[in-house]
């Protein structure tokens, strides 16, 4: 059963987010809270298991956040070594069995 944006406002009293609690409680909130646990009992099980990740999502500003997540995965890419050409002994057997 999706849960209610209020029911979700009451989980959010645990301490560390009460920023979201209230930031759910506005009405623009609320209507987009409502809309997405009614449309999604994914989204809404995982408000329910996850209140602090829900709590971010609401807090956070989203261009920050994307520009913040696409800073690390850059950083990440860029630490990693550089792919072994795994296949290229295939490739030419492949083209010299078509001959």
């Amino acid at each position: 059963m999706p849960m209610s944006s209020r029911r979700f406002a009451g989980r959010l009293r645990k301490p560390g987010v009460a920023k979201a609690a209230e930031a759910a409680a506005t009405p623009d909130a609320t209507a987009l809270l409502q809309a997405v646990f009614s449309g999604s009992g994914y989204l809404a099980a995982l408000a329910q298991r996850s209140p602090d990740l829900l709590a971010d999502c609401l807090t956070r500003d989203p261009d920050t956040h994307l520009d913040e997540a696409r800073e690390a995965l850059a950083e990440e890419v860029a630490q990693r070594p550089a792919p072994r050409k795994r296949w290229s002994g295939c490739a030419g057997s492949s083209s010299a069995a078509r001959s």
